[in-house]
């Protein structure tokens, strides 16, 4: 009984101390309160709590010219390429922010909660599932620009045989790329055809098709949608007589890809499965472990 009176002292004490590091962050972070107040409601209705974060990326451990904070930039880049990625370390910080507020908030919750809890069993389910859950906050906020490129890489490889093939078609009827291109991209509503629409929108505002072309093959996440637009750039180099021949192979060559790409989605499909999976036998282990210091505790 006296040991676990001393551990909810303990854990108490700590999560008064989280606590009061967070509403410190929130106070000094309050000066970027500026940053959030044009964010939509939808997808950033915890906004308010992104100051603790901002004030922690002002150390120097997390601040964005680490080597996660530059690659979060260059994720943010893709996703957000307005302007010339103008603004890629903006949502970078905003989504960084996040990360570092929910996982100091979460911290004080599950301390505090612990320290709750009246015995040494509970003490330790809750800190495990306080553990579990911060890891997979975080996870989720490092990797959620990951996560929604690879979609998107998904989404475009999924599109990308029929987009080809639709090139393929107009352009032996004589079209010029850059007209088939543009009739191409208003003929359907997926990702890889609105990534299209913003590479029309490039070339209208002056942009040459090959570097519109060339943000096209970038911004699509994709390996072979990027060598595909590589390998046409190279066509028009050369003064662009091979460009349909190119994509009338490139047509043939894609007939299959769907498939694989449905094949290849159940497989990741099946291994997402596998995390739940851990995480209840962790939770059952927590359980175990815990009865067997319920013991020891009882003995003393």
């Amino acid at each position: 009984m006296k040991m676990t009176l001393i551990v909810r002292m303990i854990l108490l004490i700590l999560g008064i101390l989280v606590s009061a590091w967070y509403a410190y962050l929130l106070r000094r972070g309050s000066r970027y309160d500026m940053m959030i107040e044009n964010l939509p409601e939808k997808g950033f209705g915890d906004r308010e709590l992104f100051s603790a974060g901002f004030a922690l990326e002002e150390t120097k451990a997390f601040a964005m010219n680490t080597p996660r904070g530059k690659k979060l930039i260059a994720q943010a880049g893709l996703l957000y390429p307005e302007n010339g990625g103008k603004y890629a370390e903006y949502w970078a910080r905003i989504f960084w922010a996040r990360t570092l507020s929910a996982v100091v908030l979460l911290s004080a919750v599950f301390l505090i909660g612990a320290a709750c809890a009246k015995d040494l069993h509970t003490q330790l389910m809750v800190l495990g599932a306080g553990l579990a859950a911060i890891i997979l906050i975080y996870k989720s906020g490092v990797e959620s620009m990951a996560d929604t490129l690879q979609k998107r890489a998904d989404d475009c490889l999924y599109e990308f045989s029929n987009m080809v093939s639709k090139l393929a078609l107009l352009m032996n009827c004589s079209l010029t790329l850059k007209d088939s291109w543009y009739m191409v991209a208003q003929s359907g509503k997926g990702e890889i055809y609105r990534l299209m629409r913003g590479a029309c929108d490039e070339m209208n505002n002056g942009l040459d098709i090959t570097q519109a072309l060339y943000n096209f093959g970038v911004r699509s996440s994709s390996q072979e949608i990027r060598k595909f637009a590589n390998v046409l750039n190279q066509s028009i180099a050369r003064g662009g007589s091979d460009v349909t021949e190119f994509i009338r192979n490139e047509a043939r060559e894609l007939g299959g890809q769907k498939r694989q790409i449905l094949l290849r989605r159940g497989d990741e499909a099946a291994m997402k499965l596998l995390m739940p999976t851990a995480l209840v036998l962790a939770g059952v282990m927590l359980v175990i472990l815990g009865s067997a210091f319920s013991g020891l505790d009882s003995s003393f």
